[in-house]
């Protein structure tokens, strides 16, 4: 049985130490959401985010391969 985890919390708060333990611990795969809004200046293609339009996103829900999605700011967390 596949099991999930979601580390959320305030800026500053530990996350990334907490996910770093577990790794170590458990064998975890990462899971890359995709976004909508635009990459912004450090960031790449995967790193932290999949980037795509808003049209591709509205496509994949058509096509019934719609998960998990989370508005924020007009821009689509999935």
């Amino acid at each position: 049985m596949n099991q999930y985890f979601c580390i959320m919390g305030k800026s500053a708060s530990g996350k990334d130490t907490i996910y770093e333990a577990l790794k170590k611990q458990m064998q975890i795969q990462s899971y890359i959401p995709y976004t909508t809004r635009p990459m912004r200046t450090g960031e790449a293609e995967g790193n932290p985010y999949h980037f795509v339009s808003i049209e591709q996103m509205e496509q994949w829900e058509r096509e019934g391969k719609e998960h998990f999605q989370e508005k924020w700011h007009k821009n689509i967390l999935r």
